[in-house]
């Protein structure tokens, strides 16, 4: 399970919730959960503070196998 949907989860959240906690929207949150997007340096750090986590344990799913290109579009 990715990082950001265990922590949304283990906190009750949506994924509505959630963005609106952070500042992106819904979608942005689906596309982190998805792996399709790697959340911002700014926004790590909003999450870290919302689950008191560290950055390591949020990006821990991530190896340089599965990042998304940076060419990509979401």
């Amino acid at each position: 399970m990715n990082t950001f949907k265990k922590y949304r989860e283990r906190n009750n959240m949506t994924q509505e919730e959630l963005a609106d906690k952070i500042g992106v929207t819904q979608r942005t949150i689906s596309y982190y959960e998805s792996g399709k997007t790697i959340p911002s340096g700014k926004t790590i750090l909003k999450f870290k503070k919302l689950f008191n986590v560290t950055a390591d344990e949020l990006l821990s799913n991530y190896t340089l196998e599965n990042l998304p290109r940076s060419d990509e579009t979401t």
